[in-house]
């Protein structure tokens, strides 16, 4: 997801469900390293499906973002923390 505040969430629910056809479809399987909240909030503001919604929801890495720490467009140190427990999580996936 990167930064919460950025445009990671939409970039992830914005390929999450491009990809959920194909991920349906059992030609591989699609995890996120994000938060929830952070990404149900950010398909509501911009009408998108959320990744609960989707034919095929990817498996959630689910980050311990508290709701109130993060403000779409306003980056501060705490969502660039969670964005690097974004990657950790992320490449901690992978290497498993």
């Amino acid at each position: 997801m990167g930064d919460p505040a950025g445009i990671g969430p939409e970039i992830v629910l914005k390929a999450a469900a491009a990809l959920s056809s194909r991920v349906k479809a059992g030609e591989f399987s699609l995890q996120v390293a994000g938060c929830a909240s952070v990404l149900d909030e950010a398909a509501d503001k911009l009408g998108l499906t959320p990744l609960s919604r989707l034919p095929q929801p990817p498996t959630l890495l689910d980050i311990d973002a508290p709701r109130e720490t993060v403000t779409i467009g306003e980056p501060t140190a705490e969502t660039g923390r969670i964005a690097h427990d974004c990657i950790e999580r992320a490449v901690r996936a992978v290497q498993a």
